[in-house]
């Protein structure tokens, strides 16, 4: 509560060395709570939007897709991540395998519904406006190529 008695935000975690109610106080915000109170009421649960996109990496370029969920709605829109690939390597004394990260061949994210994202935190921002079953469009590079893809939001 703030000193007018209104509720800015929630407690929902205490990071303490004690076990005692002193600490590092986490919380809520008040905004968020609204968003998802109806979810939480209706439901007993809080329902999201899940794009299927489990990480990215800040480049200079924007946003570049890490790892998406395996047929996860991002992987269905024909989105692409990081791939892993394993190659064999010659050595003096053999053949070893190792793993190779391809960053490149990740799409990189630059806006959705034309809103560009300069960050991670605009790019959750936006996700967390929309509901499961939502629509949006997402303007991606992918090598050189700038292009649209339509991504059908599922629930999580």
């Amino acid at each position: 509560l703030d000193s007018s008695a209104r509720m800015i935000g929630m407690n929902v975690a205490i990071a303490t060395k004690t076990g005692q109610n002193a600490g590092i106080g986490f919380a809520i915000p008040v905004d968020r709570i609204r968003r998802f109170l109806p979810d939480l009421i209706r439901y007993g649960k809080i329902i999201r939007a899940d794009h299927g996109i489990v990480s990215v990496v800040k480049t200079k370029e924007g946003i570049r897709l890490g790892k998406l969920i395996e047929n996860g709605p991002a992987e269905r829109a024909g989105l692409r991540g990081i791939r892993m690939e394993l190659r064999q390597v010659r050595q003096a004394f053999g053949i070893r395998t190792e793993q190779v990260i391809d960053r490149e061949s990740a799409d990189l994210l630059l806006a959705i519904d034309g809103k560009p994202l300069n960050d991670y935190t605009d790019f959750l921002e936006i996700m967390e406006s929309h509901r499961p079953g939502d629509t949006v469009t997402l303007t991606i590079l992918r090598e050189g190529n700038q292009r649209e893809v339509k991504l059908t939001l599922g629930a999580a």
